[in-house]
C-alpha cells in the first residue's frame, strides 16, 4: 500500500545547537539537564507531483503556520529539567595487563570541573 502524502520533514537550522550540563556523575547514573535549545522550524516539503502534489503542497503552506510550535515546546517543556540517567552498570573501565583483567570503577561520586577547556572528573576508584 503506498502512502497517500509524501512529504520531506526540513528542520532549519540543520544542525541544531543543544546545550546541555552535566550537573553530577556516581557510580551507578549521570544527572543533567539541557540548558539551552536553539530556535528551530520544522518545514513540510511534497515529494509528489501532480494534483496530489499540488493538495500536498497546500498542506504544506497551511503547516508553516505551526512551523515554530516544536521549538516552543521543547523550549516549555524540555529545557531546565534535571534529569538523571541510570547507567546500567557501574561506572568503569576493564582492560588487560599480562593476561590479567584489571578493573577500574568509580567508588562514590564524581566531582566535575574543567581544566584548561576540558571536563575533569575527579574522585574516588576502586581497582580490582
Amino acid at each position: 500500500m503506498t502512502d497517500l502524502f509524501n512529504y520531506t520533514i526540513i528542520q532549519n537550522p540543520d544542525p541544531l545547537r543543544v546545550t546541555a550540563e552535566i550537573s553530577g556523575i556516581s557510580a551507578d547514573k549521570i544527572s543533567g539537564k539541557i540548558s539551552k535549545v536553539e530556535n528551530f522550524s520544522l518545514a513540510l516539503h511534497s515529494n509528489d507531483t501532480g494534483i496530489l502534489g499540488a493538495v500536498e503542497s497546500f498542506i504544506a503552506l497551511v503547516a508553516t503556520l505551526f512551523a515554530n510550535v516544536p521549538s516552543t515546546y521543547v523550549n516549555k517543556n524540555v529545557v531546565g529539567k534535571e534529569e538523571s540517567f541510570a547507567l546500567g552498570k557501574p561506572l568503569g573501565y576493564s582492560f588487560t595487563v599480562e593476561g590479567q583483567p584489571i578493573t577500574v570503577q568509580v567508588k562514590n561520586s564524581l566531582e566535575l570541573s574543567d581544566h584548561q577547556g576540558m571536563l575533569l572528573a575527579a574522585g574516588d576508584v576502586e581497582i580490582a
